[in-house]
């Protein structure tokens, strides 16, 4: 019999017991009213089930409601911010469900506010300042060393052979490690100021020391030292910012942050070879208040008016004469050298710490005369590296520069880097790591040469101070617009960027190697005369704190603070 005469059939049968008083009660048994149709299920079957309404709920709907609980409750153990992201998911929802412009982003108007024109007549008062600040400390920093470091890189393949240098350029150095040493004696510069990329973070310059610091960088950069310009200038402009807020009311906190990231954004847009590029910094390393395109447009004017300055009054951007030979890209692997700190100065420090003349001196002066030194025997090490670009990609791709050179003065100058850092010089690191990058590309290139030279360049340029630095899309813009890349070629060297601070500091190496050096210091700093046990609680006690250390002042990014764990 088919499935639709047994279904008659049966339909007849119950309407028959249910009149002869069978105890078949169909209005409440079978009432085709309450079924999963009306509960808002679709039944699969061409025909609807009926079952009872309250023994579907005990049965299905509450134990299903407690496991959905349930599930929930665990759900939120794995991930805390669960209620943060389905908060967000609703909000969305809500937007997208009220209207066509539900997904498109309305924001207040911004700029109907007296405040914000306010704020961009300020921010273009502090560039155009910033513009001329930068094209000064730049001429400083860079024609001081082509001074007397004569030799010409542009011309003369033979300009970084071996001890090719002058000795009386040991003297320069030393000295200007003396004239440091004597102005943070003189002023009582502080020894641990922020970063560039701390302040970044906090919104906040202590202007009391930013002409100091631009001072002392000039004369660091002018005598040699391996630093970049970025912590000088990041450091003046914010701290103007800083000043001006503490004497001009703003509507609101947030004004005044903005207003202090502008202040940089506009140093860094001067130094950059798009003005572009300082803001997107500024974004990168911090989290700029207001809304995403207020913060962009008040940070981009103060970047652009910065540009505008600095190159009408030197004609060139900062790393404008590197140019692309029209070499296509490909695809590549890399592998990123580290990079150690150093504690010798800070031993130095310790043991002069009675002698306050000494201990603000000695260090700058033997910093001085290692860098001396080395600049003598390697002629290529002098400076931030900006004298010898074109001298690396001319003659060191073509095979005119051995290789033996070339890496020797690579490591010489992260030698010379973490001397330059901790002596107490005052200067950035990225410029340099620029430099290293350019030498590692080369190199590269030199070994295998069915790799086109430019994808060698390109992605090893911002793949070092990638490494340790989280600006992915600052140094990939960077690489793309100073050797005029294409679409095609821009892919590789974000791969790149990425690929590198996952290798550094996404695998923990860079926190490993950091947290040893901190646990080592803070280990000695206990003294000689403290028993065993003290000293192992001091190094457990360093550990676990090196364990939660955020390293800002190079990363740049706010991350929460990690809970003690036991074993």
């Amino acid at each position: 019999m088919s499935e639709t005469g047994k279904s008659s059939s049966l339909k007849t049968r119950l309407i028959k017991d249910e009149e002869a008083g069978s105890g078949y009660d169909r209005t409440t048994t079978f009432d085709r009213k309450n079924t999963f149709a009306e509960q808002g299920r679709k039944n699969t079957f061409s025909r609807a089930f009926t079952f009872d309404g309250e023994a579907l709920r005990a049965a299905v709907q509450q134990p299903l409601s407690g496991l959905q609980r349930t599930l929930t409750e665990v759900g939120q153990r794995f991930d805390p911010d669960a209620q943060f992201t389905k908060a967000v998911i609703k909000e969305y929802v809500k937007h997208a469900e009220s209207g066509n412009d539900g997904d498109l982003p309305l924001p207040p108007g911004f700029a109907r506010k007296s405040g914000f024109w306010k704020m961009i007549f300020l921010s273009a008062l502090v560039a155009c300042f910033m513009g001329v600040a930068s094209a000064a400390f730049m001429n400083f920093g860079d024609e001081i060393p082509k001074q007397w470091q004569s030799c010409d890189f542009g011309n003369d393949p033979s300009c970084g052979d071996w001890y090719t240098g002058k000795k009386w350029w040991i003297v320069i150095t030393t000295s200007a490690g003396f004239v440091v040493g004597l102005i943070r004696f003189t002023f009582d510069y502080p020894e641990n100021l922020p970063g560039i990329f701390k302040e970044i973070l906090d919104y906040h310059v202590d202007p009391k020391w930013s002409a100091l610091t631009y001072l002392i960088s000039a004369i660091s950069l002018g005598g040699g030292a391996t630093l970049g310009p970025e912590q000088a200038l990041g450091n003046l402009g914010g701290g103007i910012a800083t000043f001006v807020s503490e004497h001009i009311m703003f509507e609101d906190d947030d004004d005044r942050k903005i207003f202090v990231l502008t202040g940089m954004s506009s140093a860094l847009g001067a130094l950059f070879p798009s003005p572009m590029l300082g803001a997107l910094m500024i974004h990168e390393l911090g989290n700029p208040p207001k809304t995403f395109m207020e913060s962009t447009s008040i940070m981009s004017v103060g970047a652009i008016i910065g540009f505008a300055v600095y190159y009408k009054m030197v004609g060139a951007t900062y790393l404008e004469h590197i140019t692309n030979d029209g070499i296509m890209l490909a695809i590549t692997w890399l592998q990123d050298p580290g990079y150690q700190n150093w504690q010798v100065f800070s031993r130095i420090r310790q043991k002069l710490e009675h002698n306050s003349l000494l201990k603000n001196i000695v260090p700058p002066v033997l910093g001085g005369l290692a860098i001396g030194c080395v600049n003598w025997a390697l002629p290529a090490t002098v400076g931030n590296g900006n004298m010898i670009f074109g001298w690396i990609i001319k003659y060191g791709s073509k095979g005119q520069v051995s290789q033996k050179l070339l890496m020797c003065t690579g490591f010489a100058r992260m030698f010379l880097l973490g001397v330059s850092m901790n002596c107490g010089f005052i200067g950035g690191i990225i410029f340099p790591f620029l430099t290293m990058g350019l030498l590692s590309g080369t190199i590269m290139y030199l070994n295998y040469s069915y790799v086109p030279l430019g994808l060698c360049i390109g992605c090893f340029i911002i793949s070092l101070p990638c490494g340790i630095v989280p600006m992915p899309f600052t140094f990939t813009c960077l690489s793309v617009f100073i050797f005029f890349y294409g679409l095609y070629e821009t892919v590789p060297i974000f791969v790149a960027s990425i690929t590198s601070y996952l290798i550094v500091c996404g695998s923990g190496l860079f926190k490993k190697l950091s947290s040893q050096a901190n646990k080592q210091k803070q280990a000695e700093g206990t003294g000689d005369n403290v028993s065993e046990e003290e000293q192992e609680r001091a190094r457990q006690q360093a550990k676990q704190e090196a364990d939660d250390f955020a390293l800002k002042q190079y990363l740049g990014n706010k991350t929460k603070q990690a809970a003690p764990t036991h074993h």
